[in-house]
């Protein structure tokens, strides 16, 4: 194996966090506006997505507290997704990271979403100095998300690596593992307790799951071959 590429969302850390920083910040900007409490407002959003999920958090709230016009929806939605987040990665994160760089692995990630947000995330995680490339999707396209194979070839054909040698390692059976696995990579699956329980179908067949799993990150090492320091 020369080349390990990783998703990022629940994958190198809690997307939840994400969420929660980015209801924070329309909560202080609800209180600075209309001078509503913003524990109480904070609260309510999480409510509203715990009871509704995403989609429509934003619609809701602003319903409950007789303020929606389209502008204040798109007011919402836009500190959302442009707001520095307070997040950090995953405790065994760093070091696993920092473990296969220090034997010479070739370092990527792909990852989905809106293009502002996940180079939003990137640069509160510090990650850029941290991998050799790194893909968001619909910088390329929208229909190039996975479980496209395209960013897969893309990114094998930047760290000049075969698919053999590659790995993919992530946590959505749904998306993240039938593209690589389609092309001949290696896949494994991180299935950290908790993560996906907001996942709702099944995978429609084998070829979307995983080659391998682990539970944390930190044990892809074993697999790689790579000597632990822990």
């Amino acid at each position: 194996m020369k080349t390990v590429i990783l998703d990022l969302d629940d994958t190198l850390f809690a997307e939840k966090d994400f969420v929660m920083s980015g209801f924070l910040c329309i909560a202080k900007y609800v209180h600075t506006q209309f001078g509503l409490n913003t524990d109480d407002v904070f609260e309510r959003l999480q409510h509203i997505f715990q009871k509704h999920g995403r989609g429509r958090t934003f619609n809701i709230l602003l319903d409950e507290l007789k303020l929606y016009t389209q502008t204040r929806l798109q007011m919402l939605v836009y500190l959302y997704r442009s707001h520095s987040p307070q997040i950090s990665l995953y405790n065994d994160a760093p070091d696993t990271i920092e473990q296969m760089r220090n034997v010479g692995y070739k370092l990527g990630i792909i990852t989905d979403g809106t293009p502002t947000v996940q180079h939003n995330k990137i640069k509160a995680l510090d990650l850029e100095n941290l991998f050799d490339v790194i893909i968001c999707t619909e910088d390329i396209g929208i229909e190039y998300c996975k479980p496209s194979i395209v960013p897969f070839e893309m990114m094998l054909s930047l760290l000049d690596t075969e698919p053999h040698d590659a790995v993919y390692i992530g946590d959505n059976v749904l998306k993240d593992f039938v593209g690589p696995n389609t092309i001949g990579m290696n896949t494994i699956h991180v299935t950290r307790a908790g993560v996906r329980d907001y996942i709702i179908g099944s995978p429609p067949t084998k070829a979307y799951l995983a080659k391998q799993q682990v539970g944390h990150l930190k044990d892809v090492l074993q697999i790689l071959g790579v000597n632990r320091n822990d």
